[in-house]
């Protein structure tokens, strides 16, 4: 809804398809189910770097880009709206991703579902305006038509704001009116009025087209790619090589999953081991030698990209870590974890946790910030990308 004079509705949208996060079965048969789900989700640090985290009125922000559609955006969203809300995302008077369109169509009316029906607060049509805000935005298109005529159409062939031809061009004008260009989060809180709509939005459009920070280098659809099992023959070029680094090549595959995320895998497990320096800065027996990751930043130099690190003092909270994250993905250490040396990726966060890629083969995708301070024993040392 947007929030006009009258107050902002209160409801409670889920989203579609709850992802439920498992563990592989190892040689204990060990299985563990992980918590979050669609619902909570984040996609990447950058999207929610850009919209400024998860709760509060943001008092920062960037410019969005929108990445293809994704799986998710092609399976929920009517393909005539997806093409319409391209079309408005790229004619908006501001930088306005397309995914944040959908998003807002997804929670308010259903991509129109409900679009016929009225808010608790009066809010009405596709984009669930009032009267008075649609009639600042919507042109000269009644909010709610009153031709018998009309009425008697579907909802995606009337003259009222319950088109959604008609409404996403108004929903695009006022959110960059509210300043859409220059602080993306504080445009979708002035369209309603609470934090876990923000919240929603921005983890729907990250799943719909996988945004990127600032669209630094990262690559369409990056927070989607899988982990590099560091045990699968198949990540290395030879057998010896697999034998030997297999059980210590954690850091060296979250390198080559780092440099894939922009755009410059390295090709093999062995090729990344090779850049980091084998028997100088990893060994056979310890895996990366230095944990804080100078060995690590100068792999990524020696790949044309200028690295970002803590300096002499590690990150000590997990604000701190947040704010590295909402510059893009991260390389993490987590020495208590499967031990000293053992490096991941974080993706993203929510308010309850991390978003990671691990290449230890249990396919962890989600660690709480209790997890991670705790089992995990993340130290504070990471290494990013400047963009």
């Amino acid at each position: 809804m947007v929030v006009g004079a009258v107050g902002a509705r209160v409801a409670v949208a889920l989203l579609d398809d709850p992802i439920g996060w498992a563990l592989r079965l190892g040689g204990t048969a060990l299985a563990l189910l992980l918590l979050p789900t669609a619902l909570t989700m984040v996609a990447f640090g950058g999207i929610l770097a850009l919209l400024g985290g998860v709760s509060g009125a943001a008092n920062s922000g960037g410019i969005a880009r929108s990445g293809p559609p994704s799986a998710a955006a092609l399976a929920q969203v009517p393909a005539e709206q997806l093409t319409v809300m391209r079309q408005v995302s790229s004619s908006a008077p501001c930088q306005l991703p397309w995914t944040v369109l959908a998003a807002i169509a997804k929670l308010e009316s259903g991509f129109g579902k409900n679009a016929d029906q009225f808010s608790s607060a009066g809010a009405y049509g596709y984009g669930q305006f009032l009267e008075d805000t649609w009639r600042a935005y919507g042109g000269d298109i009644p909010w709610r038509t009153t031709d018998a005529r009309e009425q008697a159409k579907p909802v995606g062939d009337r003259r009222d704001s319950t088109n959604y031809r008609y409404a996403l061009p108004a929903m695009a004008r006022f959110v960059c009116a509210e300043g859409a260009g220059q602080d993306l989060r504080r445009a979708i809180f002035a369209y309603n009025h609470a934090d876990w709509y923000v919240a929603e939005i921005v983890q729907l459009a990250a799943a719909y087209g996988g945004i990127g920070a600032t669209g630094g280098g990262l690559v369409d659809g990056w927070a989607d790619l899988r982990p590099i099992n560091q045990y699968d023959r198949r990540n290395y070029r030879s057998d010896q090589g697999w034998l030997t680094w297999r059980n210590v090549a954690c850091s060296a595959a979250a390198l080559d999953w780092l440099l894939g995320a922009y755009g410059q895998p390295v090709g093999s497990l062995d090729d990344a081991i090779a850049l980091v320096g084998p028997n100088t800065n990893i060994s056979t027996t310890l895996g990366l030698l230095d944990a804080r990751g100078p060995a690590l930043a100068r792999a990524l130099a020696a790949r044309g990209f200028r690295p970002r690190t803590p300096g002499e003092r590690p990150l000590a909270s997990a604000a701190a870590l947040k704010a590295w994250l909402d510059q893009g993905p991260l390389l993490m250490d987590g020495a208590s974890w499967f031990g000293a040396g053992h490096w991941f990726v974080g993706v993203g966060y929510n308010q309850n946790g991390v978003y990671i890629r691990d290449s230890s083969g249990w396919d962890t995708r989600y660690l709480t910030w209790s997890r991670l301070y705790g089992e995990v024993g993340f130290s504070g040392w990471v290494i990013g990308v400047e963009t």
